[in-house]
């Protein structure tokens, strides 16, 4: 089995000691998988700190000279892998970034270009903001030339529903698009179309169950599947369902996994 460990929302409100305090530990072992942002707009999303709740204003990752070290430093030893998260990750009318927003090609190409730009390297996957897509999304992304990691399909939205009316009709259908009866995805393997790929995911969250998640797990080894585990660096003090914090959800997770003989950890270029 493959297990990737993604944590979404670095971005210019991040401190480095948010990242070190929750990884330092494993990620000599483990590749951190970061979901970036490189124009963060705060709005009112969970996360924001309080001084930035609400703000409009565009926060550009090439600005913050500590974290971008940081970030280099990590990734030149292999410490932490990259994802493209969106442009400005900031909801438009109430819905997610790329189902609300316009010019997503553009939004999709210049914010890939970004993060190569800023950290010499190939940008080759995706992490959609609040894990939805709208059919243009999709479109979009597969555009600018990126896999996704997420749990619908630009296929499944095209010929389960047809072309749907509304951005807010897309985002109701994305959440029951490859999902079963609780939640879980319906397939673990990475599906491959003809112009990208995509990996489902696990999320360890306020709402997630510890021994129903190492029972997913523990199901993606038995069939061979990946496991993508995603979760939020700011979220690691907050507690899951099931009463544990999220950071010690995740570090049992891991920990389980690399008990396990033929598990492998590996960052998105090992994914894909």
């Amino acid at each position: 089995m493959k297990f990737l460990l993604r944590d979404d929302d670095t971005c210019a409100m991040t401190r480095p000691e948010d990242l070190e305090v929750c990884y330092q530990s494993i990620w000599d072992q483990v590749p951190i998988c970061l979901s970036v942002t490189p124009f963060r707009i705060p709005g009112r999303a969970t996360g924001v700190p309080e001084n930035l709740i609400g703000s409009k204003d565009v926060l550009p990752l090439a600005e913050c000279a500590a974290l971008l070290g940081f970030l280099r430093e990590q990734v030149s030893r292999g410490r932490f892998d990259l994802a493209l998260h969106g442009y400005h990750h900031n909801r438009v009318t109430g819905l997610p970034e790329f189902v609300g927003a316009t010019d997503l090609n553009r939004k999709a190409v210049e914010g890939r270009a970004e993060l190569e730009r800023l950290f010499g390297r190939r940008i080759e996957t995706f992490v959609p903001p609040n894990n939805t897509l709208s059919a243009d999304g999709f479109d979009a992304v597969i555009l600018a030339g990126m896999n996704v990691v997420n749990n619908q399909t630009r296929a499944r939205l095209q010929t389960g529903w047809g072309r749907l009316k509304s951005a807010a009709e897309t985002v109701v259908a994305a959440r029951y698009a490859l999902t079963g009866r609780f939640g879980a995805p319906l397939a673990f393997r990475i599906r491959h179309f003809p112009k990208y790929q995509q990996a489902p995911y696990f999320t360890v969250g306020p709402d997630s169950d510890l021994e129903n998640l190492e029972a997913q797990m523990q199901a993606c080894r038995s069939n061979g599947d990946v496991f993508v585990l995603a979760t939020h660096y700011h979220a690691f003090g907050r507690r899951m369902r099931s009463g544990q914090t999220i950071g010690d959800g995740v570090m049992y997770l891991v920990e389980r996994a690399a008990s396990w003989p033929d598990v492998q950890f590996v960052d998105y270029e090992g994914l894909w």
